[in-house]
């Protein structure tokens, strides 16, 4: 598959609490401490974070407590989010509160959308 320059770039990261720290620790770290890290990178167009609900899934063997989404205007944007001072302190700051974490980059292809009007 050929990288289009131009085209929007979401990545998405499944994360895991660093060993030693509540779920309760991560979970109040990553949305009030962590999200400002990342809030203020002006090449990211759109941060979402979901965060497992404890206890819905009892059997939760991976060890994935959240999933990150990050959106940008195109690759190049992406490029320099993480190679500016703000991505560095950002990334540093994620080992304080992730052991796991695996990124990929994605692309959507919406089957139904029944909230689009």
């Amino acid at each position: 598959m050929t990288e289009n320059p131009d085209r929007a770039v979401r990545t998405m990261a499944m994360i895991g609490v660093r060993p030693g720290m509540s779920f309760e620790e991560f979970d109040h770290y990553w949305r009030e401490v962590h999200a400002q890290y990342v809030a203020d990178i002006p090449e990211i167009t759109r941060y979402t974070q979901r965060h497992i609900v404890p206890g819905d899934e009892p059997d939760n063997p991976f060890g994935i407590d959240g999933f990150v989404i990050l959106e940008y205007e195109n690759l190049e944007a992406k490029q320099a989010a993480w190679a500016s001072d703000l991505g560095k302190a950002a990334l540093a700051d994620a080992d304080k509160f992730r052991a796991l974490s695996a990124r990929v980059h994605f692309e959507d292809h919406v089957i139904l959308d029944r909230n689009s009007r």
